[in-house]
């Protein structure tokens, strides 16, 4: 849409205040389209020309800047947007609605500080200068420093780096005089190593001994090693090795020397342990008296036989019966025997044997 600046009325117009009061009650009352003048568009349409003064505006629509202040575009009553102008606030300050007049308020205030804003953008822009010329003055001094700092480091390495060589060539020079020293006293001790060889070398050198010397010794020690065998020829005569019945009939001579330090040693309750395995031994002697062992023994030897090749199907387990053969021959060869009496029997020759560990 083509934009269009209205013309200021005439000044007659102004003068009178009175009149235009009364128009303006007058057409509130009787709206009443007034005759206006029309201009053509570029497109060819026709366009009304509007006086501010004496027409109401029904609602603004745009702003903008235009000449270094505001203009908005306007709505009349009555007409459509075909014939929307472009007005500054002070034309149409008096013929705004009671809801624009807040509005119209507002843009007056913006008009008259457009150029305190514009004011405000230039100090802005001067401060904005300002601070770059100090950031960049800032980062000279920065870059400055850096370089300060860079050439006091690289000083700071030279010195030590001369003092390093220093030490270095110090702890070298130290070093090698050690070294020197070291092998100096190396040297010291093999000569006097060297000397004390050759000193006793010369000492104890091998002479050579005749043959009828070396026949002497061996003379002298056949004869030592004889006489030490004699030696030991005489004293096993005075003290001959004890056999196994001596022992056993002193064990008997002396058994009553066995039972009081056997009741030194063990508690009461062991004693009468011992007591019943001697009684149970007594009895057990009467009974392989009556029976007759040793003529039981000579008519089971073939029965013997029978009874291996049946324990060894017992322990794989394979031949229940084996078993109850076994158990059968065991009765008629030995007859019945309690278990109590076999434990009993091993108890007793324990503790006989463990009696003549303790006096020995």
């Amino acid at each position: 849409m083509r934009t269009y600046q209205n013309k200021k009325p005439p000044k007659s117009i102004k003068k009178q205040s009175s009149l235009k009061s009364l128009k303006r009650q007058i057409s509130s009352k009787n709206p009443k389209k007034q005759k206006n003048s029309v201009k053509t568009t570029l497109k060819g349409k026709k366009q009304t020309k509007i006086n501010p003064e004496f027409q109401k505006i029904d609602r603004i629509i745009k702003k903008e800047i235009f000449n270094q202040k505001y203009r908005y575009q306007v709505r009349w009553q009555g007409y459509g947007p075909e014939d929307d102008t472009w007005v500054n606030s002070k034309q149409f300050q008096g013929n705004l609605p009671e809801q624009d007049e807040v509005s119209c308020a507002i843009a007056y205030l913006e008009e008259s500080l457009y150029g305190i804003f514009k004011d405000r953008d230039r100090i802005s822009n001067d401060i904005f200068e300002k601070i770059n010329m100090l950031m960049n003055a800032e980062s000279k001094v920065k870059e400055n420093e850096q370089k300060i700092q860079k050439k006091q480091k690289l000083n700071l390495k030279r010195k030590y780096s001369e003092m390093e060589d220093l030490m270095e060539n110090s702890q070298a020079f130290v070093h090698k005089k050690f070294k020197s020293e070291r092998l100096q006293q190396k040297n010291k001790n093999k000569n006097i190593n060297l000397q004390i060889y050759i000193d006793q070398k010369n000492k104890h050198k091998l002479e050579k001994v005749p043959k009828n010397e070396i026949n002497n010794l061996q003379q002298n020690e056949n004869e030592v090693y004889n006489v030490w065998k004699q030696n030991i020829a005489n004293n096993h005569q005075n003290f001959p090795p004890k056999s196994k019945e001596k022992l056993s009939e002193e064990f008997q001579k002396n058994k009553q020397q066995y039972k009081d330090a056997y009741q030194q040693i063990f508690p009461k309750w062991w004693q009468k342990m011992y007591q019943i395995a001697e009684n149970q031994s007594n009895q057990q002697k009467q009974i392989d008296k009556q029976q007759n062992i040793s003529q039981i023994a000579t008519q089971t030897k073939s029965n013997q036989k029978q009874l291996l090749k049946n324990s060894q199907q017992c322990e794989v387990g394979q031949d229940k019966q084996a078993f109850k053969k076994v158990h059968n021959l065991h009765k008629k060869n030995k007859g019945k025997i309690d278990h109590q009496d076999s434990i009993f029997r091993l108890i007793s020759i324990i503790s006989m044997h463990l009696v003549e560990i303790i006096i020995q």
